[in-house]
């Protein structure tokens, strides 16, 4: 949820996509039915759009930030490299677009006990962020130019963190 806006997908236990929607607070939505890797995307005034959604399809809106939550959770940190996550962008009064994101090992930094890899990731537009990711795939901390989050519990111990 981010200002007006929400959205809310719905995972299998195989990571597939069940449905999703987005919902404007001033009643607009847009919803998401699947079909076996096929996704149909329906909203009042518009045809209904169809695309592929394999697993771990990632569904978002604006702002694309919040994305990264997501593809910290897929990141596989056993294979590190660059690594390519399907996405796909809903919105109650836009167009859906199939789109795809991206996160590149770029070192691993160490937080109290933890040891975090740091990703260089892009979004939609090729907006760029930097995530601190753990081993369970929780984002402890995000940054871009000018956005930056940290999970709770963690403001002080992330603020020694470098952004680069």
């Amino acid at each position: 949820m981010t200002g007006n806006l929400t959205v809310d997908a719905r995972y299998d236990s195989s990571d597939r996509l069940v449905d999703a929607q987005a919902a404007l607070r001033n009643g607009g939505k847009a919803r998401v039915e699947t079909s076996g890797d096929r996704a149909k995307i329906s909203a009042p005034g518009r045809e209904d759009q169809e695309v592929d959604a394999p697993p771990g399809i990632i569904v978002t809106s604006a702002p694309d930030w919040t994305d990264v939550f997501r593809i910290c959770r897929l990141w596989d940190r056993a294979r590190a490299g660059r690594q390519t996550f399907p996405g796909l962008w809903i919105h109650p009064v836009q167009p859906a677009q199939r789109i795809a994101f991206s996160a590149e090992w770029v070192r691993r930094d160490r937080l109290e006990s933890l040891e975090l890899d740091v990703l260089s990731i892009r979004l939609r537009g090729n907006s760029a962020y930097r995530a601190w990711v753990d081993p369970a795939g929780r984002m402890i901390k995000l940054a871009s130019s000018s956005t930056m989050l940290v999970l709770a519990g963690f403001d002080a111990a992330a603020a020694a963190l470098s952004n680069e």
